[in-house]
C-alpha cells in the first residue's frame, strides 16, 4: 500500500495552508477536503492523521465497489497481482472521487469484469474526471489498459 499511498500524494501534491481546488472546495494537506467545523491540522503531522484517515476510507470504499461489481465476474480468476493492480487504481479513484463518484462508473466496471482492460480504460477517459485532472487519468487508465 505505501506505492499507492506515495502515488496519490505525488498526484494531490501538498500544502500546508489550505486552498480552494478545482471545484472551489477548501482543501489541505494531501488533498484533504475540509469539511464544515473541522479543525484544520497546522503541521505536515496533522495532514498526514487525515491522509491516513482518508485513505483508509478509499480503500474501504475501493474494496466495497471490488465486491459489489467484480466479484463473481472474470476479475476473480484473474492472477493476486492483477487484482492488486486494478484495486489500487480504484483506491486512488476513490481518494479522488469518493466510493460513491467511482460507483458511477458502470461501463468501467462491466469492462473490467469482463477483462477487456482497454475498453475500460476508455471509460475511465469518457468521463467528467477526464476532464477535471486529465494527465491523473490518463496515468491510470494507460496502467488499467496495460494490465
Amino acid at each position: 500500500m505505501d506505492i499507492v499511498k506515495a502515488r496519490i500524494k505525488a498526484h494531490e501534491g501538498y500544502r500546508l495552508e489550505p486552498y480552494k481546488d478545482t471545484l472551489g472546495f477548501l482543501t489541505g494537506g494531501w488533498g484533504h477536503k475540509i469539511l464544515g467545523g473541522e479543525e484544520v491540522p497546522e503541521s505536515v503531522e496533522g495532514w498526514q492523521e487525515l491522509f491516513d484517515k482518508d485513505f483508509d476510507i478509499a480503500l474501504k470504499g475501493a474494496n466495497s465497489l471490488i465486491q459489489e461489481h467484480l466479484e463473481n465476474t472474470l476479475y476473480s480468476d484473474l492472477p493476486q497481482i492483477k487484482k492488486a493492480i486494478i484495486q489500487s487504481i480504484l483506491i486512488e479513484m476513490c481518494f479522488q472521487l469518493g466510493q460513491a463518484g467511482v460507483g458511477k462508473f458502470k461501463k468501467m466496471f462491466k469492462a473490467l469484469g469482463e477483462c477487456d482492460f482497454s475498453e475500460a480504460a476508455l471509460q475511465m477517459q469518457d468521463s467528467r474526471w477526464y476532464q477535471q485532472t486529465p494527465a491523473r487519468c490518463l496515468e491510470l487508465s494507460n496502467i488499467i489498459k496495460n494490465i
